[in-house]
């Protein structure tokens, strides 16, 4: 599995650009990424993940 890098949101705001592996990828903002997002929103671990995108 490749480790993924947020670059930051299209233009329209639709979708999150993210780069790995020397690729970039659009990831759709839809009711599931919403969802998942603030599912985790109340659940912070120590696991090394950033939600900043630097």
């Amino acid at each position: 599995m490749h480790a993924l890098r947020l670059v930051g949101v299209t233009d329209d705001g639709t979708r999150l650009v993210l780069t790995g592996a020397g690729d970039e990828f659009v990831l759709p903002i839809d009711a599931a990424l919403r969802s998942a997002l603030r599912s985790d929103a109340g659940h912070h671990s120590s696991h090394g993940h950033s939600p900043s995108a630097r």
